[in-house]
C-alpha cells in the first residue's frame, strides 16, 4: 500500500505527493517501488491500491486526454473502466452484480483536485488522501495550517504517516503542473 496527498497552496494551485513504499500485506513485504505519481499531458494521476491500475493508465498514457473540466475528468474514467474490463479487472460475479476492483486515484490540474472512488465516481475537494495512512495525512495536513509553504506542508503530513503507519515509507515525491 502506499499513501496519497493533495492539497492546495495559497494562490489556489494543487501539489500532490506520494510516499515510495510498495507493500503487500497478506503476504507481508515492503518494497521501494519509486513515486505513484503519473503526469499525463495537463494533469498528474496519483494512485494506490493497484499497481495494474498504474500500469493500465501509464501505458496506456496516449488513450487520454487532457484535462480541463469535470466533464474531462468523467471521460478519463470511462477511458480507464475500458481498459480495467478488457484487462479483466472488472468482472461479473454469478449473481450477475459487478465486482469492482478497487481504484484509488487523486487527479490535479493546474486549479483542480479530484478524488475518485472505488466505483469511479469523483469528486472535486480541496484536500484530499488515499492509502494507507490517509487519515494520519488528513489530521497531519489539517494541524500544519500554519505551515505557508505547501510542498513542506505535504511532506511533514506524509512524514507522520511514515511514523505512524507500518505501510507508509520510503522516499517521498511532491509535484504539481
Amino acid at each position: 500500500m502506499t499513501v496519497i496527498l493533495a492539497g492546495k497552496d495559497n494562490k489556489g494551485c494543487p501539489y500532490i505527493g506520494s510516499d515510495s513504499q510498495g507493500s503487500e500485506i497478506t503476504k507481508g513485504f515492503k518494497n521501494e517501488f519509486g513515486k505513484k505519481l503519473i503526469k499525463i499531458h495537463n494533469f498528474i494521476v496519483g494512485y494506490t491500491y493497484s499497481y495494474r491500475t498504474a500500469q493500465l493508465i501509464e501505458y496506456n498514457a496516449n488513450k487520454f486526454k487532457k484535462i480541463n473540466t469535470k466533464q474531462d475528468v468523467f471521460n478519463f474514467l470511462k477511458i480507464l473502466k475500458k481498459l480495467m474490463v478488457d484487462d479483466g479487472q472488472k468482472k461479473e460475479s454469478e449473481s450477475g452484480r459487478d465486482v469492482e476492483n478497487t481504484v484509488g486515484l487523486i487527479i490535479i490540474t493546474k486549479k483542480n483536485i479530484y478524488v475518485v472512488e472505488g466505483n469511479y465516481s469523483f469528486f472535486e475537494v480541496e484536500v484530499a488522501s488515499i492509502g494507507c495512512g490517509k487519515e494520519l495525512c488528513l489530521g497531519a495536513f489539517t494541524a500544519l495550517d500554519e505551515e505557508k509553504d505547501i510542498v513542506k506542508k505535504i511532506e511533514k503530513s506524509i512524514e507522520i504517516a511514515k511514523k505512524y503507519d507500518a505501510f507508509v515509507g520510503g522516499k517521498i515525491y511532491i509535484e504539481t503542473i
